[in-house]
């Protein structure tokens, strides 16, 4: 094994002496000149022909750019530009090569922009067929000369290809260099990867030196700064900040960079998560000069307290994990290789799909996991990364192993250690709640040996509330065991309590005694407000105009004064992207205020408002709203108003107000800013309908889960977890949304231990749980499934194509092959009529059904259903497995005469079934799907009959682009092509059938310029009849309104500097959030339209409404007189009746 580790260090350092010569693009400056263009365009040239030219976008701004060439470089100065250029455009087109048999292409450009301008540096050209090639690497540019770079699986050939620079934002830019080469990466080798066979290269225990006890070079390269402590084995590593601490080892002989496993212990200093600011590297192979993307450089690192895994590919697709524990002892690992990485926490995997939100097992794409074949490392730092990003912490028992350990063996080593577990049963009680007296918890022996153990129940301050009288005993055969045991306790205070465990007998390590915490409550929610209305304290009272100072008012574009109905406004210029920004001073941090503005419903509008911090330590997404107004919602002429609860997180705060799309600006009349004092006053007495009880429900619900961003808090951990919880509360009975549904299974599986996206805390969904038993609030977790881990599912692009994944659970869609690494709006990558996925499905069901029956407020689970998730087949495309054909065939008695030894026979069977069996294919899949929902509803069921099995589909109104998509009938056909039929669901007693619309779909789709000749059919899709024919049938029909975001980067990437009146650098007191999820809503009372119009279809018994955000923020006046109406009426659907006309629809009961 050594030979093999020092050959392939021996070929990656030959590779890198054998770099590939680069191509420049631009010959010496002293051969070029200057010439008018076409379309005053400006051209530079060589030798009579042309090297590059100059053009804008739009072409009109072209007057005011000048192009030069002095400094040895091509200057281009837009400063004198007209407003509306958006960008600045220059390409190169001396690139003479048209094949490209590489794996790898890159450009270099060496330039010099103005600070906070921005780059996009481009392969453009022409397919073969003649279609617009193009793709893009962006770069924020610092005022000095920096080199961008862009690298690009290149197609093996194309009819032309050049390089484009966009340049956006005013300036002097100089372009002094630009090459073109070929990079080669590493080919992953199966053969290779599978030979692998770890062995320990270096190992440090930190026991009074850093010298290490195993290693090829055990010195280390450098040591500054060294520190101890008691570690978990003698002592351990101190790496702090105040001591500078630098400690730094050679790669040569101690790691490979190719691949490994780095397992240590690691506690953090900070004692509260939210102290946690800042980067902390754990382990971290050195940044090579230049970009560390491509390099495979291995980082393990937390961001504030976030665990997070890289191994910096081309694309930088790093794993953001999960929260360690403040001051406390955890083992941590991290394998890696050509496929990615794996982390361990205490020895269990935290991400067992080893990607982001989009990641697919089935992406074989070559561009996947690229690093360079010529990349060489040279050390890695432990505890800090060149002197900096100390890790705050101890580590302890550092080890490095040549190859990825088994997933075994990396539990082996946190278990030495960890030599028992323990778990508290349930880790949120209500003070004065039920079971409030007793703590329930576990105690599981790893190792096969007597032990012995005593508990302590411990308040905060170190006070013991209860203690075991007698020991608990274990022998040899109780390992992996686990013992339960219960606490009783006397009525506890609201606060923090531990429950500690201590091990006296065999003493295996120095982690011989472990705590686990447990919350209780506050028994009643002190944001909620005992008073009727809002009480308000004014603050401020802002009207805008262009005169304000630079403190006060910034802006991008061009500010102008209008007037209506006798009020001035401000409105800002109607190229999208636009906006404004006013300053807001509050007189506590952490208040909870609303936010009014004024604004004119005079036109065509569409207006993106953001509240936020001014300079923001982390992610805000408090407020992101805004109004739209003309077009399908005809204007008033009058002046309207927008009331928005706001929770701050600073006394300094900025509004910004943003043109959304173009040709319908922003504009604001007035602010008014109050705080509110007491909480939220909330909507009557009427208590929460369940979904089958004696009222109807209006709620919040989330497709992304992101509610831990929204309430002005750190809500990761507690106790920032019970401010959001009630802070969440109190808005849902302040505005009559009683119901919250919530994704609990993500894309990749269900949140917790292997899977955390957004951070949730441990056992959220508990404490969701106890705080809405509280309130009498209603909880349903939603499953929004894209991704199954089959560790033992071999998958490869050759079993894409040899038809052996057939019998697999891996969806065969009509192609004859899987979905090819697809995302959203694509078909599903699981099957659901395997029964492996439905097992799994199953088991998440039975997670949620086991922990929620006991709550009053569990009421059910939601199925959020997507073309791409895995709970149904998704589209008529997919589902063509042999299993599935063979289970149809029996029960119709129809086969289908495909030959099994085709590879490719999905696209055969999928074929003959359209030609001669089309309604039998897709009624029978519709009752398949049926009975496995009929499973899951009894499950329900037999927990308590009142719980419910809610089926939301997605519904096809974002399908524009469908040749059907006006067909009267297109809704029932696109449902039952994913295999939905009401006709079946109808029938299983405690299903709920809920249809989606997208209320911004149409606003949005015109905003982002589309031209599709469905466009104005869209515009009224949610006015008519057979959009809902889902739920014509339905007992219990429900709606669902998703939150269309008007998601956009544009904070990160806006280009146009701030402008303002006054002199020197602008904006310096304000920060952009670079993310934009906002939900913008129809102005004044068309706000409601999407909770009324279709009720003339249909007697709903509940609506729903949201996305990534609370999404009904603004439009509350209008909401809860409704809330309060509609939830009134019984939970029976009542029957139409003569008498009605176009406007009015009769019914009773």
């Amino acid at each position: 094994m050594k030979s093999l580790r020092y050959h392939c260090l021996a070929i990656v350092i030959g590779l890198f002496a054998v770099a590939l010569q680069a191509e420049p693009l631009l010959p010496e400056f002293s051969a070029l000149s200057l010439a008018p263009g076409d379309a005053g365009r400006t051209q530079v040239r060589h030798d009579g022909r042309t090297v590059c030219f100059v053009s804008t976008e739009p072409s009109s701004a072209m007057s005011g750019v000048t192009l030069a060439l002095r400094d040895g470089a091509i200057v281009i100065d837009n400063r004198e530009a007209p407003a509306e250029l958006r960008k600045t455009v220059l390409r190169i087109t001396t690139i003479k090569q048209r094949q490209f048999p590489g794996s790898l292409y890159v450009l270099r450009v060496q330039l010099q922009g103005p600070k906070n301008g921005h780059a996009a540096l481009f392969f453009e050209g022409r397919t073969l067929d003649g279609r617009h090639y193009h793709n893009s690497t962006k770069q924020n540019l610092n005022g000095e000369r920096q080199e961008l770079q862009h690298y690009q699986r290149l197609p093996e050939e194309l009819a032309s290809v050049h390089l484009r620079l966009d340049l956006t934002g005013p300036g002097e830019y100089k372009v002094f260099t630009a090459e073109f080469a070929e990079r080669p990466i590493r080919e992953k080798n199966p053969a290779i990867m599978a030979a692998r066979v770890p062995e320990l290269l270096f190992h440090v225990d930190f026991d009074g030196t850093v010298t290490a006890r195993h290693g090829g070079q055990p010195a280390p390269m450098v040591a500054h700064g060294i520190e101890y402590a008691p570690g978990v084995k003698g002592q351990a590593l101190k790496s702090s900040r105040e001591a500078g601490t630098l400690l730094q080892y050679a790669m040569a002989g101690n790691a490979v960079p190719e691949c490994g496993t780095v397992s240590f212990w690691y506690r953090p200093l900070w004692t509260r998560a939210e102290d946690a600011t800042g980067y902390h590297q754990l382990f971290a192979m050195e940044r090579p000069e230049g970009s560390r993307f491509g390099s495979g450089s291995v980082f393990l690192w937390c961001h504030n307290d976030v665990l997070r895994a890289d191994t910096s590919d081309l694309r930088d697709s790093y794993q953001r994990l999960r929260s360690v524990l403040p001051d406390q002892w955890q083992h941590l690992a991290m394998s890696w290789d050509e496929d990615g990485a794996l982390a361990y926490y205490n020895g269990r995997p935290i991400n067992e799909m080893p990607g982001g939100d989009s990641y697919s097992p089935l992406n074989f794409s070559p561009s996947k996991h690229l690093i360079f074949r010529d990349s060489l490392l040279k050390s890695f730092f432990v505890g800090n990364l060149n002197g900096k990003h100390q890790c705050e912490g101890l580590i302890d028992d550092l080890r490095v192993y040549s190859a990825p350990l088994a997933p075994k063996d990396v539990l082996a080593l946190a278990r030495d250690v960890r030599y028992f577990e323990i778990a508290a049963l349930r880790s949120y009680l209500v003070h004065g709640g039920d079971g409030a007296n007793t703590l329930a918890f576990s105690i599981t022996p790893q190792h096969p040996v007597a032990m012995r153990f005593r508990w302590q129940i411990v308040a905060e301050g170190g006070r013991v509330v209860a203690a075991s009288n007698e020991a608990l005993a274990s022998s040899a055969a109780d390992v992996g065991q686990a013992r339960t045991l219960t606490a009783a306790v006397p009525a506890l205070a609201p606060g923090r309590y531990e429950i500690k465990v201590t091990e006296d007998l065999y003493k295996g390590s120095a982690l011989d005694s472990m705590a686990v915490p447990v919350w209780v409550f506050h028994d009643a929610n002190v944001e909620v407000s005992a008073a009727d209305e809002l009480r308000l304290e004014p603050v401020t009272t802002i009207r805008p105009n262009p005169s304000m100072s630079a403190d006060e008012l910034l802006y991008i574009g061009i500010p102008s004064m209008g007037e209506l109905a006798g009020r001035p406004y401000m409105e800002i210029d109607g190229a999208g992207g636009s906006r404004f920004v006013l300053r807001l001073k509050l007189p506590d941090a952490a208040g909870v205020y609303l936010l009014e503005w004024d604004y004119p419903d005079d036109k065509l509008r569409t207006v993106d408002i953001v509240a936020q911090s001014t300079r923001m330590p982390r992610s805000e997404y408090e407020l992101q709203t805004g109004y739209c107004t003309g077009d399908e919602y005809p204007v008033s002429g009058q002046m309207l108003t927008q009331k928005c609860v706001y929770y701050a997180r600073s006394t300094d705060v900025a509004l910004v107000f943003m043109t959304a799309r173009d040709n319908a600006p922003a504009a604001l009349a007035e602010v008014r800013v109050s705080r509110i004092v007491g909480g939220l006053p909330k909507l009557g007495e009427a208590a929460l309908a369940a979904p089958a009880g004696s009222g109807r429900s209006v709620g919040i619900y989330y497709e992304d889960p992101a509610i831990l961003l929204d309430f002005g808090c750190y809500a990761n951990v507690m106790p920032g977890l019970e401010q959001m919880l009630d802070r969440l509360s109190a808005y849902m009975q302040y505005s009559g949304q009683t119901l919250l549904i919530y994704p609990l299974v993500w894309y990749q599986g269900i949140i917790g231990d292997t899977y955390n996206p957004r951070s949730h805390p441990e056992n959220f969904y508990q404490a969701v749980l106890a705080i809405f038993d509280r309130d009498g609030l209603s909880f349903m977790p939603s499953i929004n499934h894209h991704n199954i881990y089959f560790p033992d599912l071999a998958l490869s692009e050759e079993r894409f194509e040899d038809g052996s994944l057939h019998d697999t659970p891996i969806s065969i869609l009509n192609t004859g092959k899987p979905n090819p690494g697809g995302w959203h709006g694509t078909p599903p990558n699981f099957n659901v009529m395997h029964p492996a996925v439905q097992e799994n499905i199953l088991a998440n069901i039975q997670h949620f059904i086991d922990e929620g029956a006991a709550h009053p407020s569990f009421k059910g689970i939601a199925l959020h259903l997507t073309n791409h998730c895995l709970a149904s087949f998704g589209e008529l495309s997919a589902g063509y497995n042999d299993y599935v054909i063979d289970a149809f065939s029996r029960a119709t008695g129809i086969a289908v005469p495909v030959s099994r030894q085709e590879p490719l026979r999905g696209k055969l069977y999928y074929e003959w079934l359209m030609a001669n069996a089309r309604e039998e294919w897709i009624d029978w899949r519709c009752q398949a799907l049926a009975e496995f929902y009929g499973r899951i509803a009894e499950r329900l069921r037999q927990a308590r009959p009142d719980l419910r099995l809610l089926v939301c589909n997605l519904g096809p109104m974002g399908e524009v682009k469908d040749e059907k998509f006006r067909d009267e009938d297109f809704a029932r056909q696109r449902y039952r092509g994913m295999g939905l039929d009401p006709k079946y669901l109808t029938t299983i007693p405690n299903v709920t059938l809920m249809q989606t619309i997208i209320p911004a779909e149409y606003r949005w789709r015109r905003g982002h310029g589309s031209s599709d000749p469905n466009l104005q059919h869209l515009r009224n899709f949610d006015l008519l009849p057979g959009t809902y024919s889902f739920l014509a049938t339905a007992p219990t029909p429900w709606l669902h309104m998703f939150d269309r975001y008007w998601e956009s980067s544009i904070g990160r990437t806006g280009g146009r500097r701030w402008n303002g009146p006054g002199e020197g650098e602008l904006g310096a007191w304000f920060r952009e959030h670079s993310a934009r999820v906002s939900t913008l809503n129809p102005a004044g009372f068309h706000a409601m339209r999407h909770y009324i119009a279709p009720l003339r279809h249909n007697d709903l018994l509940g609506i729903t409404k949201g996305g990534f955000l609370v999404g009904t923020h603004g439009m509350e006046g209008l909401l809860r007189p409704f809330a309060r109406t509609f939830r009134a009426l019984p939970a029976q659907r009542f029957a139409d009746v003569a008498g009605g006309n176009e406007a009015i629809t009769l019914r009773r009961l």
